[in-house]
Protein backbone atom coordinates (compact mmCIF):
# COMPACT_ATOMS: atom_id res chain seq x y z
CA UNK A 1 0.00 0.00 0.00
CA UNK A 2 1.61 3.39 -0.76
CA UNK A 3 1.63 5.95 1.39
CA UNK A 4 -0.07 8.95 -0.05
CA UNK A 5 1.93 12.90 0.05
CA UNK A 6 -0.20 14.02 2.55
CA UNK A 7 0.06 11.47 5.09
CA UNK A 8 3.84 11.24 4.36
CA UNK A 9 3.78 15.67 5.30
CA UNK A 10 1.89 15.06 7.99
CA UNK A 11 4.26 12.27 9.26
CA UNK A 12 7.09 14.60 9.20
CA UNK A 13 5.49 17.60 10.26
CA UNK A 14 4.08 15.74 13.68
CA UNK A 15 7.60 16.43 15.49
CA UNK A 16 7.26 20.08 14.96
CA UNK A 17 3.53 20.28 15.78
CA UNK A 18 4.69 18.54 18.65
CA UNK A 19 7.58 20.45 19.60
CA UNK A 20 5.14 23.80 19.18
CA UNK A 21 2.54 22.14 21.65
CA UNK A 22 4.83 21.41 24.24
CA UNK A 23 6.09 25.03 24.25
CA UNK A 24 2.54 26.36 23.82
CA UNK A 25 1.91 24.07 26.91
CA UNK A 26 4.57 25.76 28.70
CA UNK A 27 4.08 29.32 28.13
CA UNK A 28 0.65 28.61 29.51
CA UNK A 29 1.69 27.48 32.72
CA UNK A 30 4.23 29.67 32.98
CA UNK A 31 1.78 32.69 32.47
CA UNK A 32 -0.45 31.58 34.43
CA UNK A 33 2.07 30.49 37.28
CA UNK A 34 3.80 33.68 37.10
CA UNK A 35 0.20 35.62 37.46
CA UNK A 36 -0.31 33.52 40.42
CA UNK A 37 2.81 34.12 42.48
CA UNK A 38 2.40 38.52 41.84
CA UNK A 39 -0.73 38.57 43.68
CA UNK A 40 1.12 39.22 46.85
CA UNK A 41 3.04 42.30 44.94
CA UNK A 42 0.01 43.39 43.28
CA UNK A 43 -1.85 43.58 46.93
CA UNK A 44 1.33 46.00 47.67
CA UNK A 45 0.50 47.94 44.54
CA UNK A 46 -3.05 47.96 45.34
CA UNK A 47 -2.53 49.62 48.93
CA UNK A 48 0.24 52.04 47.40
CA UNK A 49 -2.20 53.42 44.42
CA UNK A 50 -5.23 53.58 47.15
CA UNK A 51 -2.77 55.84 49.32
CA UNK A 52 -2.11 57.91 46.67
CA UNK A 53 -5.14 58.60 45.14
CA UNK A 54 -5.90 60.23 48.60
CA UNK A 55 -3.26 62.74 47.95
CA UNK A 56 -5.34 66.46 47.51
CA UNK A 57 -3.32 66.79 44.20
CA UNK A 58 -4.11 63.56 42.92
CA UNK A 59 -7.70 63.54 44.02
CA UNK A 60 -8.38 66.34 41.79
CA UNK A 61 -7.10 64.42 38.64
CA UNK A 62 -8.68 61.92 36.60
CA UNK A 63 -6.65 58.61 36.78
CA UNK A 64 -7.08 55.55 34.85
CA UNK A 65 -5.82 51.96 34.83
CA UNK A 66 -7.63 49.11 33.10
CA UNK A 67 -9.94 51.13 31.44
CA UNK A 68 -11.22 51.87 34.42
CA UNK A 69 -11.40 55.90 36.12
CA UNK A 70 -9.98 55.28 39.64
CA UNK A 71 -11.72 56.60 42.81
CA UNK A 72 -11.46 54.50 45.35
CA UNK A 73 -9.67 50.94 46.35
CA UNK A 74 -12.73 49.40 44.91
CA UNK A 75 -11.38 50.59 41.38
CA UNK A 76 -8.59 50.05 42.03
CA UNK A 77 -8.93 46.22 42.74
CA UNK A 78 -11.18 45.75 39.96
CA UNK A 79 -8.59 47.34 37.50
CA UNK A 80 -6.32 45.13 38.92
CA UNK A 81 -8.50 41.92 38.07
CA UNK A 82 -9.17 42.57 34.62
CA UNK A 83 -5.44 43.11 34.42
CA UNK A 84 -5.68 39.63 36.12
CA UNK A 85 -8.54 38.25 33.88
CA UNK A 86 -6.49 38.97 30.57
CA UNK A 87 -3.94 37.45 31.62
CA UNK A 88 -5.59 33.92 32.98
CA UNK A 89 -7.31 33.96 29.56
CA UNK A 90 -4.10 34.50 27.75
CA UNK A 91 -2.51 31.20 29.78
CA UNK A 92 -5.40 28.73 29.14
CA UNK A 93 -5.70 29.91 25.47
CA UNK A 94 -2.14 28.65 25.34
CA UNK A 95 -2.39 26.06 27.32
CA UNK A 96 -5.46 24.87 24.48
CA UNK A 97 -3.90 25.38 21.77
CA UNK A 98 -0.67 23.45 22.88
CA UNK A 99 -2.92 20.81 24.09
CA UNK A 100 -4.68 20.71 20.84
CA UNK A 101 -1.15 20.37 18.88
CA UNK A 102 -0.23 17.60 20.59
CA UNK A 103 -3.13 15.59 19.98
CA UNK A 104 -2.76 16.78 16.82
CA UNK A 105 1.07 15.25 16.31
CA UNK A 106 -0.35 12.04 18.16
CA UNK A 107 -2.89 11.73 15.81
CA UNK A 108 -0.93 11.40 12.94
CA UNK A 109 0.77 8.90 13.87
CA UNK A 110 -1.67 6.81 13.26
CA UNK A 111 -2.21 7.61 9.99
CA UNK A 112 -1.52 5.08 7.41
Amino acid sequence: MEITPFVRWCREAAPFVGLFGDGATFAGGLVLALDALHKEREIKDIRRIVSTLKSPVIARLKVEMEGVILTDEDDVQIAFLRRSARKALLGCALLTVGFLALLLARGSEFLK
